[in-house]
């Protein structure tokens, strides 16, 4: 409460004692007077109990605007997923999300939210219909409806599901309809740099002028070799920037060093899910410290320079083909989806619609559309990236609406969440409200991604604001007898104050077991995994920050605040500072391979006439492989096997229902060359997702014993959510089972032998996990 609310009321209290005072004796006064104080104190507490209590509530929102919220973001999902109308293609879904928390957040009545959300929803889905559940038996399907002429059923068909910005292996397609740009990004060239020794190793400049829908992705530069014009190689691709590419035409630059050992290609590449203008574009060279740009054209045999073929054209990116089904299963035209969105207030919105080659069928109020086009971008800024777009309202509840839709409608683990999808999206809400700043709501998103015990669930946040990731301490840590350790110091001058196996007795004035749960409460995935990922982000903040720790040293309480040097950490294998020597022979006739190693199949060939007559092999599979290690299992064989089944849903309805499977699974045949020897592979929770598969396969089919600790419990492709003001998350979009039908999601791989960390281990440096394989393999 404010200090001059606070006065104010003393005043008055005042203004009382002296009108009682009037008529009353000194020593009766003055019982008055200590009696109005003791009433005037007890009621200011009063009141500023009630005003904090006020301010508690303010931040939360009331029954009626979580309805209306809740009411918006389910027609949300089921329409821009699930109806296939014409107009639903024509919205930046990103930007109405945020737009329409922004209009029903504070509708008053549902006589009042039903008309909003039909302003709101019409115009994308002429069909639709919206009323009250009493009146729902006006919502008639009609399952004779009939194919007019010309015309073709339209639906959605969804594998997985594809999200825009990303190249993932999900789909997702209008059947019969034209989506009108390109599933897959696409490389645009628009200079070719013959080789050219006048120009070798110069510096350029690139300059293109375009326009675009603002859920296009961002542009990115590619550079790719070229023997012609007809002969381009693409090579990876470079992020030039955050900036989306808006309706209003902006000018992107890009610079980079003309290559020297081939003609090289300069273009764009682009998700061309989404329509882009290229307007101009123009390449500068820097000749003797000056810009000087290239405007030779094609045909000149003299040039360095081929352009495509003009440097000023319009390129508009788009398909001229009706996408095929992507799996039999489809719904029946007159179908809808019926849903009671809250209680009390019913949608049907159709799942087909009929179209001709120019349009589907109703026809949707063109005049509407552009209105709530027009209105959604005077309303919402276009360069919603933008940083710190987190700190506004509209802009989190429009975030929760996104996301909530993507897992509610694609999410296969539900059944092993935390909380269901309804509640969820409750208390994200009541968070996105409460939270103050851009950073607030990041936590928010991780919690929200927390609460669906996914491990594949990583919220990340670019803004310059977010400075809590960005750097950690020069030490790692891990438990032991449920206590955390300190397990390697990566600063020398640490060790005059601190030894590896110390015990840490607090961090920041918290118990270091409460600091640890702390940070894994915005970690999702499987117990195994929340622990190794909060151990290796424990020091996570500020670059150049200081943290404070509280450890048994040499026997004795000591305090110690150590500075944030190195960069920041999200992932970091098990066997970080493990690793005992070069891969190869360790032991007699006994060979170590760490399969997370770059080269290390190279490695393995060279030893291969060794490894078949070896007494024992033990490959290390304590985080991710970095290339493809299936080729191990082939030496292991003696027959044809199978992985794993990964499978992907087929989705033409919303919550799942009614959902099938497409299941794809690797074969693999033996190698004429099979290991000797006993095979062991170490592991522990860094070991997941294709990890996770290749370990698969040594477990159904017992081609060696697991030594460490439970994996991480988390396999199946990755899909990805952009998400307006700078955040992003992902999930599993499949489902993954073992060959006995049963699954690793949650509980991972146990292994055969379990090895715990000891504090003696830690204190001598040993690889524990190791050791105990080497003690199986010389018995």
């Amino acid at each position: 409460m404010s200090e001059t609310f606070r006065n104010s009321w003393s005043g008055k209290f005042t203004s009382m004692r002296m009108f009682v005072e009037q008529g009353h004796t000194n020593k009766s006064s003055k019982r008055v007077n200590k009696l109005l104080d003791m009433v005037v104190k007890r009621i200011i507490y009063l009141v500023v109990a009630l005003a904090l209590a006020c301010d508690c509530l303010i931040a939360q929102p009331t029954n009626r605007q979580e309805r209306n919220l809740i009411a918006f973001c389910k027609l949300y999902g089921y329409i821009r997923f699930f109806h296939p109308s014409d107009e639903a293609q024509n919205v930046s879904w990103p930007k109405f999300a945020i737009y329409g928390a922004k209009e029903v957040a504070n509708i008053q009545s549902d006589d009042v939210l039903i008309k909003k959300l039909k302003v709101l929803y019409l115009p994308l889905a002429p069909s639709m219909k919206l009323d009250f559940t009493k009146n729902h038996a006006s919502f008639k399907q009609n399952r004779n409806q009939v194919i007019k002429p010309e015309t073709n059923p339209i639906y959605w068909q969804h594998e997985g599901v594809k999200l825009p910005e990303f190249n993932t292996i999900y789909k997702s397609v209008r059947v019969n309809r034209r989506n009108g740009f390109q599933e897959d990004a696409q490389f645009i060239p628009l200079f070719v740099l013959k080789k050219n020794d006048k120009i070798t190793g110069k510096l350029f400049t690139f300059k293109v002028l375009m326009r675009g829908d603002t859920t296009a992705s961002q542009p990115s530069l590619q550079i790719g070799n070229s023997n012609g014009l007809n002969g381009v190689k693409k090579s990876d691709l470079t992020n030039v920037g955050d900036n989306y590419i808006g309706r209003k035409e902006m000018s992107y630059t890009f610079n980079g060093k003309i290559a020297k050992d081939s003609n090289m290609v300069i273009g764009l590449t682009f998700d061309g899910k989404s329509p882009i203008s290229i307007n101009q574009s123009q390449l500068f060279i820097d000749v003797d410290g000056k810009l000087t740009e290239q405007t030779n054209a094609i045909g000149d045999s003299e040039s360095a320079l081929t352009s495509f073929p003009t440097t000023k054209r319009s390129i508009i990116i788009q398909t001229t083909k009706n996408d095929a089904p992507l799996f039999l299963q489809h719904p029946e035209l007159g179908e809808t989806n019926m849903r009671e969105i809250v209680p009390g207030i019913t949608c049907s919105i159709p799942l087909v619609v009929s179209g001709s080659d120019s349009q589907t069928f109703p026809l949707g109020n063109i005049k509407l559309l552009k209105t709530l086009n027009q209105s959604i971008d005077q309303t919402i800024p276009d360069q919603i990236g933008g940083q710190s777009r987190g700190r506004l309202l509209e802009f989190r509840l429009g975030d929760v609406i996104i996301t909530w839709n993507a897992w509610k409608h694609f999410f296969p683990y539900w059944k092993d969440a935390s909380l269901s999808p309804d509640r969820l999206l409750h208390e994200s809400f009541k968070r996105a409200f409460a939270d103050k700043t851009a950073v607030d709501f990041f936590h928010t998103l991780k919690w929200m991604g927390a609460q669906l015990n996914d491990g594949h669930i990583f919220t990340s946040f670019y803004d310059k604001k977010n400075i809590e990731d960005e750097a950690s301490a020069p030490l790692t840590f891990t438990k032991a007898k449920n206590k955390v350790l300190v397990s390697y110091i990566l600063d020398s001058v640490l060790f005059k104050v601190l030894s590896p196996g110390d015990l840490i007795d607090s961090i920041d004035g918290m118990p270091a077991e409460s600091f640890l749960r702390s940070r894994e409460q915005f970690i999702s995935g499987s117990w195994q995994w929340k622990e190794q990922k909060g151990l290796f982000t424990l020091t996570n903040g500020p670059k150049d920050s200081f943290q404070d720790f509280v450890a048994l040293h040499d026997g004795k309480s000591v305090k110690i605040k150590i500075k944030r040097t190195l960069p920041g950490v999200e992932y970091r294998k098990g066997c970080f500072m493990l690793t005992p020597k070069l891969n190869g022979e360790i032991a007699g006739n006994c060979f170590y391979f760490n399969l997370t190693e770059d080269s290390v199949m190279h490695r393995l060939a060279q030893f291969e006439p060794r490894l078949v007559n070896a007494k024992a092999i033990i490959f290390d599979v304590r985080g991710y492989p970095s290339e493809d290690v299936y080729p191990v299992i082939s030496h292991l064989i003696d027959k044809q096997i199978t992985s794993a089944s990964f499978h992907t849903p087929q989705l033409i309805y919303p919550d799942f229902e009614k959902s099938e499977y497409k299941t794809d699974s690797l074969t693999i045949t033996p190698s004429t060359k099979k290991y000797g020897g006993k095979i062991f592979f170490l592991t522990d929770a860094s070991a997941m997702s294709y990890a996770e598969s290749f370990l698969g396969l040594v477990r159904d089919f017992k081609l060696g014993k697991l030594v460490g600790r439970a994996t991480a419990g988390t396999n199946g492709n990755v899909n990805f959510i952009s998400l307006p003001g700078g955040y992003r998350t992902s999930f599993s979009g499949m489902l993954v089972t073992n060959n006995d039908g049963s699954t690793q999601h949650l509980r991972g791989f146990v292994p055969d032998i379990w090895v715990d960390s000891t504090v003696e281990g830690i204190k001598d440096g040993r690889d524990e996990i190791l050791d105990r394989a080497m003690q199986e393999a010389v018995k």
